[in-house]
């Protein structure tokens, strides 16, 4: 019987890092696509780092280039991005007019019927042209995206009637082999508004993941930097500033080292060196911005497709977030013995790593595997519309 292959080490994917453990998944999710036996396991060191395990060998420069081919986005001209922004705008601008009327203050009784009539007639007048402005959006939605689940728009401001149709038409496009769009979908949010005693309104939003840091404070959003992200990883755009995000050196780099921090903004704001606040920095981080790691981010964003979204029956949950919605936190665990991509879907929807105390799990996770867990908490530092979401150096718990 010949021995397993040796496995390749992804030494600059750190296990304790939140951004570090999701690459690792993502790097995982997108290379699964194509082989579904493919294993993620943990080395434990000075660091827990990543390493992938197959059923043939395979070589670092293979992997590469397999993820910068399964990464290229699909292409979209300036035109098509240019009828987008315009479509944008005006589908808010109806929206806006449609929800002054509807907020007008109520007439007195006395009020004469022809003005009651107008009244009504013009809040429908104002419904059917946003319904019309909102139909044109998405299918400018439709031709722009670099990637189908982008469609969705931006996150902080998508109806369920946007959602809802982008699901609908991928669930009946979609296998159980080929199933990415709908899980990120699925991990983007839910239709239940925040309130579900209140009847659903067509101007109310879909609640977010936990996932989703950037909601369009300090001109960042999350999927508009997530499109950026895939924009600039397309090789053929290769503008000189900024350099495209994926390229055989930029995925080198994320996945074997060392991270350098030198590509500007569009972060997640997953890696919790990332919290820039005055009081940790010598410089001021206004001016300065933040550096990141573009590959490591997209990546990242795959890994996405193993944390689902759904409605519990009080409020959205998501795989590995606490319950307590004031002091959030993401938990995760770390295996040593190699698993596939199903596998870790399995493991990572333990209900252990919803909750506060592990205490009484802990035995039944060291008989599944598990080696060690991780958490980090989900912070806000600053106030009002000027403010970012961090996570918090991880600690073993």
């Amino acid at each position: 019987m010949s021995a397993p292959p040796q496995p390749l080490d992804l030494p600059a994917l750190d296990g304790t890092n939140p951004l570090g453990f999701l690459a690792a998944l993502g790097t995982l999710a997108v290379l699964s696509e194509a082989d579904p036996d493919l294993r993620l396991g943990w080395r434990r060191g000075p660091r827990w780092t990543a390493f992938l395990q197959g059923g043939r060998p395979f070589a670092a420069d293979v992997v590469v280039a397999l993820l910068v081919q399964c990464l290229k986005p699909t292409p979209a001209d300036d035109k098509a991005n240019e009828a987008l922004e315009a479509s944008r705008r005006d589908y808010e601008r109806a929206l806006a007019d449609l929800k002054l009327a509807k907020d007008q203050p109520k007439l007195p009784r006395r009020a004469e019927e022809h003005l009651r009539e107008e009244r009504k007639q013009n809040v429908k007048s104002l419904g059917k042209q946003w319904s019309t402005r909102l139909e044109a959006h998405k299918a400018a939605l439709d031709v722009s995206a670099p990637s189908p689940e982008l469609r969705i728009g931006k996150l902080s401001q998508c109806l369920p009637v946007v959602f809802h149709r982008l699901g609908h038409l991928f669930v009946g496009k979609s296998s159980l082999q080929q199933r990415r769009v709908v899980d990120l979908l699925a991990a983007f949010g839910i239709e239940q508004p925040r309130d579900s005693r209140k009847k659903q309104d067509s101007d109310k939003v879909i609640q977010r993941s936990p996932f989703c840091f950037t909601t369009g404070s300090g001109h960042q959003e999350f999927i508009g930097d997530i499109r950026q992200l895939m924009t600039r990883a397309d090789p053929t755009k290769a503008e000189p500033d900024p350099p495209p995000c994926v390229t055989d050196m930029a995925v080198t780099q994320a996945l074997f080292g060392p991270w350098r921090y030198s590509d500007p903004g569009l972060s997640m704001r997953w890696d919790p060196i990332e919290d820039t606040r005055h009081a940790l920095r010598l410089d001021d981080p206004s001016s300065a911005g933040v550096s990141t790691v573009w590959m490591a981010n997209l990546l990242a964003y795959r890994a996405l497709v193993f944390f689902p979204c759904a409605w519990d029956g009080h409020a959205l949950a998501t795989a590995g977030w606490s319950h307590d919605r004031e002091h959030p936190c993401f938990t995760w665990p770390l295996w040593e013995a190699p698993l596939t991509a199903d596998i870790v879907r399995s493991l990572l929807r333990h209900p252990a790593f919803g909750e506060p105390d592990l205490g009484e799990w802990k035995a039944e996770l060291r008989d599944r595997g598990v080696s060690a867990i991780y958490r980090s908490r989900r912070i806000q530092v600053g106030s009002g519309t000027n403010y970012k979401v961090n996570f918090t150096p991880a600690q073993s718990v």
